[in-house]
């Protein structure tokens, strides 16, 4: 470990003698040497810079590496075999991160070398990462429930669960967002086509949007709601004069309002992402969309009906129970949809 860590501080050292060298000591030659001599520190100088610079999905990559290593602590303390079910999940969560981690790599490689690819490779990066955050969300519901079953709070609980949905949405943008601008780019050969390409990019765009943006407003009012009745049970009494809680509240004021506002746009999203891609069939031949978009589209549903059916089907199961297995499916599936991205 000593080893490591003193290789580590030599590379890093090296690095910054090497930066301070290009960009200090390497101006004093230039006033010397001539405009020959700017260029090539002033290139050198942003070559420096642009391996300094932190990408997104490696800070991303390096959080939920924290939380595992964190969760790994947290069952060790409780015991590998005390609960099967946990150790599965975190297993599948471990398998979950190799694959899109994997995948991240091999796209990194790629993204920089234009500013369109820049853009392509990001919108592609958010479906990658889909897999992985979900299953973070599903996961600690999971240990929650089954690690702590005397104190664990269902409206917190619900809105872990919720709050998944706000990638699932973004990510169906991050599709639609491919989708535009490599047609915007093919359409452009055809100048007859762009009267219909323009307003219906749009149109799409702005629907999709729309679904996001009224999926992170339902989610923090949800979420406010359960802090304000974990940690101030008496603020809603107070406010509403009355005996409900905010739980109690919500539920009847806003909660039905919400489910049906979400249902109608996430399926508006859903049908202006499919119009698109079948409209626009042979400019996104080239990139495969078809199992792009499913990938994304398939986890809106099937979540969506795997919660219906285990809320109302035959199997009387209390809401603990709903959450539980509902988290479980959703975080043993994820390792599947990582594959599908690898693959397709």
């Amino acid at each position: 470990f000593v080893r490591c860590c003193g290789h580590c501080m030599i590379c890093i050292w090296s690095c910054l003698s090497c930066f301070f060298c290009c960009c200090y000591c390497g101006k004093q030659q230039v006033q010397e040497e001539g405009v020959e001599d700017a260029s090539r520190v002033r290139e050198c100088c942003r070559w420096i810079r642009r391996r300094m610079e932190v990408r997104w999905y490696w800070f991303h990559l390096a959080v939920q590496a924290g939380f595992l290593s964190r969760e790994c602590i947290l069952i060790s303390q409780n015991g590998w075999h005390d609960d099967t079910l946990v150790t599965v999940s975190f297993v599948a969560m471990c398998l979950t991160y190799l694959i899109v981690s994997t995948e991240v790599f091999h796209f990194s490689s790629v993204r920089n070398f234009n500013e369109v690819t820049k853009t392509t490779v990001d919108g592609l990066l958010d479906m990658l990462l889909l897999p992985i955050n979900i299953g973070f969300f599903c996961y600690i519901c999971v240990r929650k429930i089954r690690l702590d079953p005397l104190h664990h709070d269902t409206p917190i609980i619900s809105t872990i669960v919720e709050s998944a949905e706000i990638w699932e949405a973004w990510s169906l943008w991050s599709v639609l967002g491919l989708f535009v601008a490599v047609v915007d780019v093919e359409s452009r050969r055809d100048p007859g086509s762009r009267d219909f390409v323009v307003p219906f990019k749009n149109l799409s765009l702005q629907g999709v949007r729309t679904w996001v943006l009224m999926i992170v407003a339902i989610t923090a009012t949800r979420l406010l709601t359960a802090l304000a009745e974990s940690r101030a049970p008496t603020l809603c009494f107070s406010i509403s004069q009355s005996c409900e809680s905010c739980t109690a509240l919500y539920e009847h004021y806003i909660h039905l309002a919400a489910a049906s506002v979400n249902f109608i746009l996430c399926s508006f999203a859903l049908a202006f992402v499919f119009t698109f891609e079948h409209s626009f069939d042979e400019y996104l031949k080239p990139i495969g969309p078809f199992w792009k978009f499913w990938g994304v589209k398939g986890v809106v549903s099937v979540t969506y009906f795997q919660w219906l059916v285990l809320s109302y089907g035959p199997f009387n199961l209390d809401h603990k129970s709903i959450y539980l297995f509902h988290c479980l499916l959703c975080v043993l599936e994820m390792p599947l949809l990582a594959v599908v991205h690898a693959t397709c």
